[in-house]
């Protein structure tokens, strides 16, 4: 308790206390040491601090250590989103990734001598260090909006990972629910919140037990709040999404592109889009005998469906319908497809009946 008092006291002096956050972020074997070194960090936002929480996210040991370090970087923001694209741009999928947990590798400290940085995030149990990543990434909102465009748009390594993560978040700006995970009071992350602790719920019984620090406001070099999202920057995420949806040849990251224009309510350039990706192709074989690659079409149109319902777009009905009676489709999409039918039927009847009610007023 007298070290995480030290590491609370540290976190109040600011910036001067950064050398000894690092060391003891790094150094330290006492998990709960470091993860209290992480939310400290992350109070003081300093650019500075990027490579060696990049590192602890990678590497540590302790999954909940290596969340608090993503939440740093999060919080850092613009000056941490190349780093965190660049952690997406290794080799390997989270597919690969997750097949490899459960093996052997990394050490019982913090891993920070461990010589393979996506290995060491992954064999201990919760979230990747590519899943932190694309974490991270979302939660920074408009500071990161022109890095995450140039990553929508196959910059930044242009894989399949950077991609999908830099969708997601433009999905973020885009229907303006940018910092989903963080309370009133100019969209700040909180120190007091349980980041660290969530991202990886449940993966150590004493996860709360340096949760307790004060409300801080944001602030540090390279932090403070994001700007609040809209204008152009709105704008150029809904064209960015849309070319996604449009043309990107990996079907999770057009999944997401999708789910973003939903969210966003952009039913005038996503419908048809959406519409188009939920036929499926006449002829095919039937989804469930046909191997992964046909498990992906299904799962987009699975997707697919589920946006036009979001969206309310009632003129999908017939389109869903078919979907819905296709035996030849896959149970998960013809699921979706009856849910939405339902739906937009009700929202049909519901608007003649509220416009009979006008009609008689």
């Amino acid at each position: 308790m007298a070290r995480l008092g030290l590491v609370e006291a540290l976190g109040a002096v600011g910036p001067p206390a950064l050398p000894a956050l690092l060391t003891g972020l790094t150094a330290c074997p006492n998990p709960v040491v470091r993860r209290s070194c992480g939310k400290a960090l992350a109070k003081l936002g300093d650019a500075r601090s990027v490579a060696p929480l990049i590192t602890t996210m990678t590497t540590d040991a302790d999954a909940v250590t290596r969340a608090s370090a993503a939440g740093a970087l999060a919080r850092v923001g613009l000056p941490a989103a190349t780093a965190l694209l660049a952690v997406l741009a290794q080799e390997g999928g989270e597919e690969e990734e997750e097949e490899e947990e459960g093996g052997s590798g990394g050490a019982a400290g913090n891993g920070s001598g461990d010589g393979d940085a996506v290995d060491g995030a992954t064999v201990h149990g919760g979230m990747t260090a590519k899943g932190h990543a694309a974490w991270a990434l979302s939660f920074m909102g408009p500071a990161a909006g022109e890095v995450l465009l140039e990553a929508a748009g196959g910059g930044h390594g242009g894989g399949d990972d950077v991609r999908c993560a830099a969708v997601a978040a433009l999905g973020g700006i885009a229907s303006g629910d940018v910092l989903p995970a963080m309370a009133a009071g100019g969209g700040a992350l909180g120190a007091d919140d349980d980041w660290g602790d969530d991202a990886d719920a449940g993966t150590d019984a004493d996860a709360d037990a340096d949760s307790s620090d004060d409300a801080t406001p944001a602030g540090g070099v390279g932090g403070g709040a994001p700007p609040t999202p809209g204008g152009d920057l709105k704008a150029r995420a809904v064209a960015a999404l849309t070319a996604a949806l449009a043309t990107d040849p990996a079907p999770r990251v057009r999944i997401e592109a999708g789910t973003g224009l939903a969210n966003a309510g952009a039913a005038a350039v996503a419908a048809p889009l959406l519409l188009a990706r939920l036929a499926r192709p006449p002829g095919g074989p039937p989804p469930a005998a046909a191997g992964a690659e046909a498990g992906e079409a299904a799962e987009e149109r699975r997707a697919a469906a589920m946006s036009l319902m979001k969206l309310r777009h009632t003129p999908a009905v017939a389109a869903l319908a078919a979907a819905a009676a296709d035996e030849g489709e896959a149970p998960t999409v013809r699921a979706v497809a009856r849910l939405a039918v339902t739906t937009l039927r009700r929202m049909e009847e519901e608007a003649a009946a509220a416009e009979g009610e006008d009609e008689w007023a």
